[in-house]
């Protein structure tokens, strides 16, 4: 980091924008034009923006409170307004822009700083996978994000059952993320309200992977239309199977005959069949099956495959430090506008953090960075952006502090998130029956008319 020896004269609102600008200094901001006389700079607002979502403040006026004080000390402001609406037009006036310049840097610092971490066994993989939010019920946002048919409360139910009909019931914005194995951060995400599903989004956000990525998925993301738009984009999948796919053996289409060789095509499907590699991990109600994309054995071994398969339990986490120790269960904007807003820059924040922790210290897992400890560093900077810290408690030095022991803890059975549950969504053998002559037939017609992709 840019500051690191220089920490003793300092103060903590100096030493976090020169956080800040170490993170965009990759940032291409010549989208983003404010008028003459606006009193803001293109990067006082981004550190404001992720001063607001860091501060532990329980209000959105509040937390501007915070953010404020320390971007006018941080940038040398003074005409910054006590009244949070302004911030938060200007905010949503040029957040979109904002957030393409931020993101383009980070990646950029990914790929360039943390090069070593970039891909895992060859690839450049992510995992994907979604969530909810509850937002407040207020008018605007039931409109535009109440699940559609939401029940009537039924008087007979116990209170357990109303309780989660009533969060069931509640405004809610869907997310689905993209979240880079090497590095254990964000890469890229789309949000939407409740009647548009994960694997929608996850369609919108394959033109944010770079070329040749590797999707890794669990069994909620499957589908022959899905992977067909995967594979036409020129990307690789590595995605759990069960009970809920059928897929086809024998086929007869394969070079060689490798007894992993499935295929996923509906009888509906208008396209060519969907080759695949099968793999089973695990046995007896442990037992897991994948398949990938990636036929070649050399290029991606079976342990490889279990490995990144692994790996993908990474964004669960991600998504309970999101929740839980970042509280964002549930977000606090009374406009959808506004909701998007507090969540996009929540996300940014988070992987402002874990990379500045990743930066500082470039020998570290990042399996073992604690994201509650890099919280906690933050937070205790921006308590008082005036002062000027000792040598070990200097941001830096607080960043490195944050991580995780290897002390293996009991089980606690209160911690109900992320859980893994006990029938998940596609448990079971996915169903595996060899091909019809009929199904040959029409896959061979099927390659004769598009024999470059055979």
């Amino acid at each position: 980091m840019p500051h690191q020896g220089q920490g003793r004269s300092l103060n903590n609102a100096t030493a976090l924008r020169h956080c800040i600008e170490t993170l965009t200094r990759e940032a291409d901001f010549r989208q983003v034009r404010f008028r003459s006389d606006c009193s803001w700079t293109i990067r006082a607002l981004v550190a404001a923006a992720l001063y607001w979502a860091w501060s532990e403040t329980g209000t959105l006026a509040g937390r501007w409170g915070h953010a404020r004080g320390l971007t006018a000390s941080g940038f040398g402001i003074s005409s910054l307004g006590t009244a949070c609406q302004p911030f938060l037009r200007l905010l949503t006036r040029w957040s979109d822009r904002l957030l393409s310049a931020v993101a383009a840097s980070f990646r950029q610092l990914m790929a360039k700083e943390l090069s070593r971490r970039f891909r895992v066994e060859g690839f450049i993989a992510f995992a994907v996978d979604g969530t909810r939010h509850e937002t407040p019920r207020t008018a605007a946002n039931e409109r535009a994000f109440a699940l559609n048919g939401a029940k009537k409360r039924d008087r007979s139910r116990g209170k357990k059952s109303q309780a989660a009909l009533s969060k069931a019931s509640s405004p809610q914005v869907n997310l689905t993320l993209l979240w880079h194995l090497g590095t254990g951060l964000p890469w890229a995400w789309k949000r939407a309200g409740s009647g548009v599903g994960e694997r929608a989004l996850l369609r919108e956000l394959l033109q944010e992977l770079p070329p040749k990525a590797l999707l890794v998925a669990d069994a909620g993301f499957t589908g022959y239309d899905l992977w067909g738009s995967i594979l036409s984009a020129g990307h690789d999948l590595l995605v759990r199977v069960g009970s809920h796919v059928r897929l086809l053996s024998e086929l007869g289409l394969q070079q060689g005959s490798s007894k992993d060789r499935v295929w996923l095509w509906p009888d509906n499907a208008m396209g060519l069949p969907l080759e695949l590699r099968l793999i089973k991990t695990g046995s007896g109600t442990s037992t897991v099956w994948l398949v990938t994309t990636v036929l070649d054995r050399q290029r991606l071994p079976d342990d490889a495959v279990k490995k990144l398969y692994r790996q993908r339990w990474g964004i669960e986490v991600f998504y309970r430090t999101l929740k839980q120790k970042f509280e964002r269960r549930k977000l606090r904007s009374r406009t959808p506008q506004h909701v998007y807003l507090e969540l996009d820059w929540s996300l940014m924040a988070l992987w402002a953090l874990g990379l500045l922790a990743l930066l500082n210290d470039r020998k570290v897992e990042p399996r073992k960075v604690s994201f509650s400890g890099l919280l906690g560093a933050v937070r205790t900077a921006m308590r008082d952006g005036s002062a000027i810290p000792k040598s070990g408690q200097r941001i830096e030095a607080l960043l490195k502090k944050a991580r995780i022991d290897d002390y293996k803890r009991g089980i606690k059975r209160s911690r109900n998130y992320p859980r893994k549950n006990k029938e998940p969504h596609g448990t079971g053998d996915p169903h595996i029956s060899p091909a019809t002559p009929d199904q040959r037939q029409r896959a061979r017609k099927w390659f004769e008319l598009f024999p470059l992709r055979a």
